[in-house]
Order: C-alpha cells, then sequence, then structure tokens
C-alpha cells in the first residue's frame, strides 16, 4: 500500500501499526508523523508521512509511506545510542534517534488540521515523554 492508497486516519492508524505488534505486545501511543532523509545528501524537501507507534515493551515502531510504498522500521527504546529532540513550529518537535538498528528523522506534531486524530496530543506527549526519558540517560 502507497501513500496515494491511503486515507490517513485514526482507524487505518491502528490498525496499521496493530498489525505490527509482535505477540504479547500491547500499542500505548500512536502518531501520525512526518519522516524526513538522513545522510550528507539528505534534502529537506524529500518529506514522507506516515504512522508511528509505542509499545508496553518499550518499543518504538512505526510505518514510513512514499508514494508507492511503506516501509516498517523498529527501534528498541532501551538500545538507542543517540536521541536530539528540537523544538519546532506550533508545538511541533523534530527528532533525530540513532541504534543499532539505524537512523531516523521524524517530526511529531501535537494537532493534525483536517485530518481525523482525535487521540494525537495526547499519543504525542506519550511519546515524547519515553524518548525524552531516555535522552536523559543518557
Amino acid at each position: 500500500m502507497g501513500m496515494l492508497s491511503m486515507k490517513f486516519n485514526s482507524d487505518e492508524m491502528y490498525q496499521m501499526l496493530e498489525s505490527s505488534l509482535r505477540p504479547g505486545e500491547t500499542l500505548t501511543a500512536a502518531a501520525y508523523c512526518s519522516f524526513y532523509q538522513t545522510g550528507f545528501f539528505a534534502s529537506n524537501r524529500n518529506v514522507e508521512a506516515g504512522y508511528i507507534g509505542l509499545t508496553d515493551g518499550g518499543r518504538l515502531f512505526g510505518i514510513r509511506c512514499s508514494f508507492l510504498s511503506t516501509e516498517h522500521f523498529s527501534f528498541e527504546i532501551a538500545f538507542l545510542q543517540k536521541i536530539k529532540i528540537k523544538k519546532a513550529l506550533f508545538g511541533a518537535r523534530n527528532i533525530n534517534i540513532d541504534g543499532p538498528e539505524g537512523e531516523m528523522r521524524f517530526a511529531v506534531m501535537p494537532k493534525i488540521t483536517g485530518r481525523k486524530f482525535p487521540d494525537q496530543p495526547e499519543n504525542y506527549q506519550r511519546i515524547l515523554d519515553a524518548l525524552e526519558a531516555k535522552q536523559a540517560a543518557l
């Protein structure tokens, strides 16, 4: 499923993230976010939408959607080596994480205008709290 066939709403987000859970895991937070490229030749113009989730076992995972396909990713928060959280406009946070699984750069917004994500503010805060706690421990 690519970005062209997605509806980008709360029901779709929970359905896609719950299908990526490992046995015995529970989804504790799910949020809509924007993904950016990483690396030397990265461009801020290439932004992809997607979903990010947090489990009760401390796993940050999600789905990054390009125009034609989706990419699943996963990070164990306990094993993250670097977390950088910067404030952006309208309460958003730009987050860079680096761990054994690789590097990821994304932005999470507290409120999504024009989209149906009623739980976004609470889930935004849960994800930030988990990442800020790990950042303080590094």
